[in-house]
């Protein structure tokens, strides 16, 4: 979905219709969007689907005959379950608060690169020794600060720590993986 501007609900799909017709549908378990509107016949469309890995997203993507899927691994998600242990909740305030603005801030492109990005850094931060610090670190220094910020309505500066953190991970945990292999 381009970053035009939202101009509609459409009630009878759930979705929201960009000026250009495009879609973008929730459910609790999945985002969807749509080079049109979902009962429609479309030839583009990218879906994010919740699996039974709360670690673990399930992004498919469709462009004419053509369809890849890929599961991919959430930092967010991660650094929230090592900081909560066996009281982790996939719904707990933090995600929820970090979806929902992912869901109405963070741009497609964005969304995109983090869920390339994020599985190589899951897996390179897995490997360390100190591995349960970095997830804490992660946790207070980007989910807790940009919820706060959030809560607050400081959308722009909650985008721009957000960003920053997704540029430094991959700056240290990305090319490390690639450096080593």
């Amino acid at each position: 979905m381009s970053d035009d501007k939202i101009i509609r609900y459409d009630e009878k799909t759930k979705s929201y219709v960009n000026e250009k017709g495009e879609a973008l549908k929730f459910t609790p378990n999945s985002m969807s969007v749509y080079s049109n509107t979902p009962d429609e016949p479309h030839d583009k469309s990218l879906h994010i689907d919740k699996t039974d890995d709360p670690n673990v997203y399930r992004v498919v993507e469709k462009d004419g005959d053509n369809k890849t899927t890929q599961d991919i691994k959430c930092y967010l998600t991660t650094a929230c379950m090592k900081h909560y242990m066996d009281e982790f909740d996939d719904n707990c305030y933090y995600l929820d608060i970090l979806r929902w603005f992912r869901d109405n801030y963070v741009s497609l492109e964005d969304k995109k690169e983090y869920y390339n990005i994020a599985p190589k850094v899951v897996e390179t931060i897995n490997e360390l020794e100190n591995s349960n610090e970095v997830y804490n670190q992660i946790f207070y220094k980007v989910i807790q600060l940009c919820v706060r910020l959030i809560e607050y309505g400081r959308y722009d500066e909650a985008y721009c720590i957000y960003k920053e953190n997704v540029l430094d991970l991959q700056n240290r945990y990305v090319k490390k993986l690639v450096l080593n292999n």
